[in-house]
């Protein structure tokens, strides 16, 4: 396991993207950066949120936390999984894995959406196994 406490840069993000589960008929896509690092476990996690893209004219929330790093050649990863908050009488899965790590600034130079906790929604099942 990647031991947080000697990585060489614990100030950093990571990309990720990805598809949902198909339910209701359709998927979604989503996109986004982490946020900075969180010691756990050992190693670190990273805190994430965003929105799926605009499918059968609605979109979900999702929000949670990765898993420990995973060491590869040249730095790290991490896995992440969850389930969407429910909107139009369901919900959706999503599971993949991060990217390399980078630099956190460069996280700062693209488009996020806003960030789901301004909103009054409920989430149901978030980072439950399935």
């Amino acid at each position: 396991m990647y031991n947080y406490f000697e990585g060489q840069n614990k100030d950093h993000t990571h990309e990720y993207q990805g598809v949902t589960t198909y339910d209701d008929g359709h998927i979604h896509r989503y996109r986004g950066y982490t946020h900075g690092t969180i010691p756990a476990y050992g190693s670190h996690v990273h805190y994430y949120e965003g929105y799926t893209t605009v499918e059968d004219e609605h979109r979900h929330e999702y929000i949670g936390h990765t898993g420990p790093a995973i060491q590869i050649p040249g730095g790290h990863i991490h896995y992440m999984q969850g389930i969407t908050n429910y909107v139009d009488g369901h919900v959706h899965k999503y599971m993949n894995a991060t990217s390399h790590q980078l630099p956190s600034h460069l996280s700062s130079h693209h488009c996020m959406l806003p960030r789901p906790h301004q909103y009054t929604r409920s989430y149901y099942g978030m980072n439950r196994e399935y």
